[in-house]
């Protein structure tokens, strides 16, 4: 249940006191930094990272999600799924930047040397 949830069914059922007892922990919730080595099963791990469960256990299997094993059972630690996050954050955000447009600030000797040069054909 979201934090949301929490305050509103408490204030619906209008007791100041349940607010002033409860309140405190369900901010507790939101100041407390995650625990890097909490470790999530797969199934877990898909619901975080919104994705098919079969799409993340490809991407385990791919190397592209570390993922450690625990005798029969594969874990994704909190940190491999921020770290994976970040990851495609920085990728989409380099391809963001790549395909901008460029400025009409920048001098014409810079923007040719960064035109891409044309292929050279055989002689």
């Amino acid at each position: 249940m979201s934090l949301e949830a929490d305050i509103c069914s408490l204030a619906a059922k209008g007791t100041l006191e349940a607010l002033n007892k409860h309140l405190p922990g369900l901010l507790e919730r939101l100041t407390l930094p995650p625990d890097l080595n909490h470790r999530h099963t797969l199934a877990e791990a898909a619901v975080r990272l919104r994705l098919p469960k079969a799409t993340v256990e490809a991407r385990v299997k791919a190397g592209e999600l570390r993922a450690v094993r625990d005798g029969k059972y594969v874990f994704v630690l909190e940190e491999d799924l921020a770290g994976y996050n970040r990851r495609l954050r920085d990728r989409e955000k380099f391809k963001r930047d790549q395909s901008a447009p460029l400025t009409n600030d920048v001098p014409a000797h810079i923007t040719a040397m960064l035109e891409p040069k044309p292929e050279r054909t055989g002689r």
